[in-house]
Order: structure tokens, then C-alpha cells, then sequence
């Protein structure tokens, strides 16, 4: 058997490495035709925002909405709201059925470029994501959108370049005809004049998810005439940063729309450009957990106040103690689970087949809860099954040292019973190609 167990964050299937390209705006392609026929002839209409925690934010995802609905007021929008803080498009890509699918969407967006790593791209997932969303829904459209993220993408943007990761999503892009945006064009002419500053002088992203990146900047400009377009650099403010990003969409828009609305099916896809992520199922925890062992949480919001990712994107959550295990057999080609990580967390052991590894949930962003991927088997041959038990762990962390690491120490400091616990919550199973066995 061929077993690989890694980090969901050190993962890629597949690289399609690419040069950076000059950074357009807008690049038109096939449009949206699909999507604005609809607008012009449907009661309502669904959009879907799928990426991860700038999506998150109330900024351009609202905003944009906003456009649609002044644009088409006869029409009702619906939003789908589909973005996870701190993911990447290979999450994307395993939970697309159950977050986006399911909900039938009309057009989706799909941002996940600033968190698919420096070099290269998950081109398997992307490609997986408009396969399997084409496959399920051949008159929906998509578009990709992209935002900037740290120092060195801004600074080529700057110089009129795209990173890596973008010119690899444009590949994908080429091949099937999808339109694109980079919202963060306009912002880099911007900074390279000296009227943007990117972050503030003490600025320094402490999250990764929930509303603490819902920040205002509260003026246009700062003391030397420089719009601040983001408290972290990463996160735009609301009333400046994401209103360049708004901005870019309302630019792009008129372009696309050009294109025409004469509908057209998706039915038949090109050959693909490489290995792409297949169909993915969900599999609700509480059909393997043993009860005795395994607490499931009834008010997830008491339990993680203001976390919609572990409310909205998981069925339910399981609390173990240390010794707490579950075991469960599968067949597939890729296993990934859901876990919750925050304070009161710690490691697990994930043994496959009598081959184990531990794994360290809780990191140094988990001051706050989140939900946590973990891919732990990839490329397997689907006709063997495969059985796999996952045990929480007692072993002790320095949780502090790990928050001090992005400069967090003080909020232990503040409330260290909250940290004492190594708990483990189990919140899914996400199976490629598979199934659960009995």
C-alpha cells in the first residue's frame, strides 16, 4: 500500500509550475454567459463565495452582492456563503460537494490563490473544483478572483508581475475558458505611487479566521496621504482595502458582461491538464465515534462563540479526552478529517493499517477556535480498504512558547485554564473516491 501522512499545509498533489505573468485586472475569456442570462431572465439567482478568510470578511464579498442587486433589481440574490479562514483550495476542493454543490449556485467565486503557498499551485484541486462543479452543475459559472497576500506578492505586483500561484491558477484558467480578476491590481499601482501603505508600521497578522479581522480603518488617508489598506498587511480593512478590491470587481464586471448572455452547458469538459482531486463525500463523525468515549457538543455556539466555520460547514462536533479513540474502515483514494482546533487542544495519533503518526492540533494561531484539516492518506488504490483509528493524546505542550511565536503570549497569560485541557474534536471524515465500510 502506498501511504503518505502529512499536514494539510505542507500538502500538493500536483504542482504546475509557472512563470509569473504580467498582472491584468480583468481577463475576459469565455464570461459568464450562464450567469447573466440568468440575471436577466431568473426570479433569483445564487452566488456562491468560496475561498477563504478575506472571503470570509464582510468586504467584497458584500459588497459585490451589492453590485448584483443594483445592477438586476428585479432580480433576488441569494448568497451561498462558502469561505473557510486559513484554507487553501485543496480543502476547497474536498468540501466543494457538500458547501457548494449542494446548494445548486448559479456563479461562484473562487479565492483561494493567496493561501495555495509561495511556489507553484494545487493545480490538481483547482482543476478538481471546476471539474466536479461542472460535472454536477454544467450551467453554473465560475470565476477566479485573487487577492494579495504578504510582502513579496505585493512587491511584484508592484512591479506588474503575478506570483507563481496565480500564473498557475491563469493555466487553468486558459484551458477552461474562466473568466478572472485580481482585485489587488489597482491597490499596487497605488502603493508603488506612495499613496497606499499595506500595513501599518506595527502591524502583524495575528489570525487567521473569525470577525477579530473585521477591522475599520476609520480614515481615508493616513498623516502622510497614504490610504491604509490593511491592519496585517494580509486582511483589508473594510472601508478601504476591500473597497479597492470592490472597485476592481465593479471595473471588471461591464467587460465580462460584455461577452454575452447565450447560455451554454458545460457538459463537455477538455482533457484535463494533470491528477485532479475526484468526487469527495462527508461523513458525519457520530456514525463511527463510540458514545462512552466521545462527548458530542450540543450548543456550538457557546462552545466556539462567533466561529460560523465549526457552526455552518460541520454537521457536529465530538470532544474526547486524552485515550479517547475511534476506528472506522474505508476505501478511497484520499482520507482527510475535520478537526477543531483552539485552546483546549493538543495531539492525536493517526494509525492506518499499523502505521502511526502523531500530530500536533493545537499550533500557534489556535488562541481562537477553528476549524483544522488534516489530509492523512492520499493516492491510495481504492479497491483495498483500509483502517484507520485516531486517539487523542495527553502528551503536555508548551502552549505558550507556540503563542508567543506571532507575539500572542499575553492572551495566555490572560486565562491559562483555558489552555490546560488536550482535548481532541472530532468534527468530519472526508473521503475521495470512497465510501465507509462496515
Amino acid at each position: 500500500m502506498k501511504m503518505v501522512l502529512t499536514l494539510l499545509s505542507l500538502v500538493t498533489f500536483i504542482q504546475l509550475n509557472a512563470a509569473p505573468r504580467d498582472a491584468r485586472e480583468c481577463v475576459v475569456r469565455n464570461g459568464l454567459p450562464n450567469f447573466y442570462f440568468k440575471c436577466n431572465n431568473k426570479k433569483t439567482v445564487k452566488v456562491a463565495y468560496f475561498g477563504g478568510s478575506i472571503t470570509a470578511q464582510p468586504g467584497w464579498r458584500v459588497q459585490s452582492l451589492d453590485l448584483f442587486r443594483k445592477q438586476f433589481p428585479q432580480t433576488v440574490f441569494e448568497e451561498i456563503y462558502a469561505p473557510i479562514g486559513g484554507t487553501d483550495s485543496l480543502l476547497g476542493a474536498f468540501r466543494l460537494k457538500r458547501d457548494v454543490t449542494a446548494h445548486k449556485p448559479d456563479l461562484v467565486f473562487v479565492e483561494f490563490a493567496a493561501n495555495d503557498g509561495g511556489r507553484g499551485s494545487q493545480t490538481n484541486s483547482i482543476e478538481g473544483i471546476v471539474r466536479n462543479l461542472w460535472n454536477a452543475l454544467p450551467e453554473c459559472d465560475i470565476c477566479f478572483v485573487y487577492t494579495v497576500f504578504g510582502e513579496e506578492p505585493q512587491k511584484a505586483l508592484e512591479n506588474g508581475k503575478t506570483t507563481e500561484v496565480v500564473a498557475a491558477y491563469e493555466k487553468v484558467a486558459d484551458h477552461y475558458g474562466i473568466p478572472s480578476i485580481h482585485m489587488g491590481v489597482e491597490a499596487a499601482r497605488l502603493a508603488k505611487e506612495g499613496k497606499l501603505i499595506w500595513k501599518s508600521a506595527a502591524g502583524s497578522m495575528q489570525f487567521v479566521a473569525g470577525k477579530e479581522l473585521n477591522e475599520l480603518a476609520g480614515m481615508r488617508v493616513d498623516a502622510k496621504g497614504r490610504i491604509p489598506f490593511a491592519p496585517d498587511g494580509v486582511h483589508p480593512y473594510l472601508d478601504t482595502g476591500h473597497k479597492l478590491y470592490t472597485q476592481a470587481i465593479a471595473r471588471s464586471l461591464p467587460k465580462i458582461e460584455a461577452v454575452g448572455d447565450k447560455q451554454s452547458s458545460h457538459t463537455v469538459l477538455p482533457v484535463p491538464l494533470g491528477k485532479f482531486v475526484g468526487d469527495v463525500d462527508f461523513f458525519d463523525v457520530g456514525m463511527v465515534v463510540k458514545p462512552g468515549q466521545w462527548e458530542k457538543l450540543e450548543d456550538l455556539e457557546k462552545h466556539f462563540p462567533g466561529r460560523e466555520d465549526l457552526r455552518l460547514f460541520v454537521p457536529s462536533v465530538w470532544r474526547g479526552t486524552p485515550g479517547a479513540s475511534m476506528s472506522f474502515r474505508f476505501s478511497g483514494c484520499s482520507l482527510m478529517i475535520y478537526v477543531a482546533a483552539g485552546p483546549g487542544t493538543g495531539m492525536m495519533e493517526v494509525r492506518i493499517d499499523g502505521n502511526s503518526k502523531k500530530y500536533r492540533v493545537f499550533d500557534s494561531w489556535s488562541g481562537v477556535w477553528r476549524l483544522r484539516p488534516f489530509l492523512l492518506l492520499k493516492n491510495h488504490d481504492p479497491e483495498i480498504p483500509v483502517s484507520v483509528t485516531i486517539t487523542a493524546l495527553g502528551d503536555m505542550l508548551d502552549k505558550r512558547d507556540y503563542m508567543a511565536r506571532i507575539n500572542r503570549e499575553r492572551q495566555f497569560d490572560a486565562n491559562p485554564a483555558a489552555f490546560a485541557p488536550n482535548d481532541l474534536y472530532l468534527c468530519g471524515i472526508l473521503i475521495e473516491e470512497g465510501r465507509l465500510l462496515p
